[in-house]
């Protein structure tokens, strides 16, 4: 004879098994499925991002020869712009070259000043703005190369601000602090102080370096066109910086001569960007229904 109990015992005992078996089938599927999404999510990122730096590219060149044109015979306006377009939020900055120290061309108490304007004590200051001369000078094989085993000079000019990396050697400057002070576009031994960065026009105002200050308010010719895209509410966006320069020659359009396109934390553009202006007329006419 069937026993009811047992039956009933039976019964819950199978429920049991059969509950955790679900829940087996339930962890098995979500261990699976938990990868793929990843994997999707990631796709739909990098996908997004790709569209994002393609548009950008697209535009941040043909954006700088516009701006340049526009102030090829104008005041620049000087320090960041920032111009916000719903949730969309662009940021400009112009560093007309003769604002800056040419590291091919400044004399040695030009390049000093730099080094100065970059936080360096005096005595640090000399010895890089000696090892810049002999960085640079052809053939150059002088008693502080072989006195310092830690430098390599190249014996050729610079062709970069980042072979500054070469002279300081480590600890040194973010890049974006030495382009605040240096340049390869300058080809002269003065700096044109209204166009000079807040970093190095202190240190260029001081009496004792009236003899390599210019003045004047029209661009030089050279110009390096900083344009940053960010989404609000995302410290990280897209960051193109554009050499450009106008031939002597009458007629001939402006030429590239470096670009270089980034994605980047918006910290790095320098701490002026806190303080941006409205962008001018032309920056918000450019960046209208983008």
């Amino acid at each position: 004879m069937i026993d009811p109990k047992s039956i009933a015992v039976a019964i819950k005992e199978n429920d049991g098994f059969g509950l955790i078996t679900a829940l087996m089938f339930v962890l098995l599927i979500a261990a699976v499925m938990a990868p793929l999404a990843v994997v999707s999510r990631t796709q739909v990122l990098s996908s997004a991002y790709s569209s994002r730096r393609t548009v950008f590219e697209l535009l941040a060149p043909g954006l700088s020869r516009v701006l340049y044109a526009s102030y090829a015979s104008s005041p620049m306006i000087r320090g960041w712009q920032r111009c916000e377009r719903k949730d969309e939020i662009f940021y400009l900055h112009i560093q007309d070259q003769s604002g800056l120290i040419g590291l091919n061309s400044a004399s040695n108490p030009l390049l000093k000043n730099g080094f100065l304007a970059l936080g360096y004590d005096d005595a640090d200051a000399a010895r890089f703005a000696e090892r810049v001369e002999i960085f640079r000078e052809r053939g150059s094989l002088g008693a502080t190369v072989n006195s310092d085993p830690s430098f390599f000079p190249k014996h050729a000019p610079f062709e970069h601000i980042v072979e500054l990396y070469d002279v300081l050697g480590t600890p040194a400057p973010e890049l974006e602090r030495l382009a605040d002070v240096f340049t390869v576009q300058n080809r002269t031994d003065s700096v044109t102080v209204s166009h000079a960065s807040g970093t190095l026009k202190r240190q260029m105002e001081r009496r004792d370096n009236e003899q390599f200050v210019q003045t004047g308010d029209l661009p030089s010719g050279n110009a390096e066109i900083v344009f940053a895209h960010f989404r609000r509410g995302d410290p990280y966006g897209f960051v193109s910086r554009i050499m450009m320069t106008r031939p002597n020659e009458p007629g001939a359009a402006a030429r590239m001569l470096q670009k270089d396109i980034s994605f980047a934390n918006l910290e790095s553009l320098g701490a002026d960007v806190n303080g941006a202006r409205a962008c001018s007329e032309v920056l918000a006419r450019l960046t209208e229904g983008l």
